[in-house]
């Protein structure tokens, strides 16, 4: 990898801490590895983090993050606004629930209590 900017080679480097982690999870990687495919050394690969468990948790965050622009942008084209759907009764989608059919306490981890 030729030298980039820091912002850059930081971003480099998470793309292929996502990869690896995915490929090989957390505890089958590690910094050296992600750093020889990242192309730059350990020392470099610590300047922008302080550790592999603080790498690990930026690249959940990316996840998360790209998976909900996916949940978003499958939502929108069925939205009647920006969280309802048409084919969902407004009951299901607006967080109230059937009256006629009380809550059974001891399916939601409570112990069977209310």
């Amino acid at each position: 990898m030729s030298r980039l900017p820091a912002p850059e080679r930081r971003a480099a480097v998470v793309e292929t801490a996502c990869r690896v982690f995915a490929k090989s999870s957390y505890h089958g990687s590690t910094t050296a590895q992600i750093a020889r495919e990242s192309g730059v050394t350990e020392p470099v690969l610590y300047r922008h983090f302080a550790s592999k468990r603080e790498l690990y948790l930026v690249c959940l965050g990316v996840a998360w993050e790209r998976l909900r622009a996916l949940w978003e942008k499958a939502l929108e084209p069925v939205g009647v606004g920006r969280h309802a759907r048409a084919d969902v009764p407004a009951s299901a989608s607006d967080g109230s629930r059937d009256r006629r059919r009380p809550l059974d306490p001891g399916t939601h981890g409570g112990g069977g209590r209310p």
